[in-house]
């Protein structure tokens, strides 16, 4: 259960991942195409987006 109500916004934007210069390319383009994946499924974002209390 969610013990928190929102009320306010106080700003919403994109996030942005930064990565250790020690991880490698493929992990990266790992993480990338897992990412780009999610964003691709609409449903499987809005239920994510739903889950987390977030208006896209």
């Amino acid at each position: 259960a969610n013990d928190f109500e929102r009320k306010y916004v106080l700003i919403q934007g994109e996030l942005y991942y930064a990565f250790n210069k020690s991880v490698s390319d493929s992990d990266i383009e790992t993480h990338q195409k897992a990412l780009d994946e999610v964003r691709a499924d609409k449903d499987l974002l809005d239920s994510i987006y739903s889950k987390y209390g977030v208006n896209n």
